[in-house]
């Protein structure tokens, strides 16, 4: 199910991450522009070899100290993304772009699969997670996303992304 939509006058969506994502602080009103909240720390990092077939990267968000509002560019791709201490979710593949509201002080990490892998991992088509943040578990039974939702335990950067 898609977390709340907004319709800024520039026709982007404007979603927030799942519940409980920060301090509760980052409601970003339509329309504000990006200069007026935080720059967050973006970073991507390349797949281990055996990986790159089937991943794209695999990335952070660094926690800021305010709100910040981040454009996210359709890609094709599937994300699987671990909020702050939460059990994962996937974010499907977007037909536009999309603002993200985040709190202060949240932590993303999220690993990028390459367009046709969501099919053989997830079990699930990609048109049917078009424009979706759906929780793994939706997807998964909970035996087969246990060892995805212990990413959340690990607290070093590359400890989680290890285990991711």
């Amino acid at each position: 199910m898609p977390v709340g939509h907004h319709k800024p006058a520039h026709l982007e969506m404007l979603r927030w991450l799942p519940a409980q994502s920060g301090n509760g602080s980052g409601k970003t009103v339509p329309g504000q522009s990006l200069r007026e909240t935080a720059r967050p720390t973006y970073r991507e990092f390349a797949p281990p070899p055996h990986l790159g077939k089937h991943v794209c990267c695999f990335w952070r968000h660094e926690a800021t100290p305010v709100p910040a509002t981040v454009r996210v560019i359709p890609d094709g791709c599937v994300d699987v993304v671990w909020v702050n201490d939460q059990a994962p979710h996937v974010a499907g593949p977007m037909t536009r772009p999309v603002l993200y509201s985040i709190d202060a002080g949240t932590e993303i990490f999220a690993v990028r699969f390459r367009p046709g892998v969501v099919c053989r991992l997830l079990g699930e088509n990609a048109k049917a997670l078009l424009n979706q943040d759906v929780p793994l578990r939706d997807l998964w039974p909970g035996r087969r996303a246990a060892p995805w939702e212990e990413v959340t335990a690990e607290r070093r950067e590359s400890a989680k992304l290890a285990a991711i």
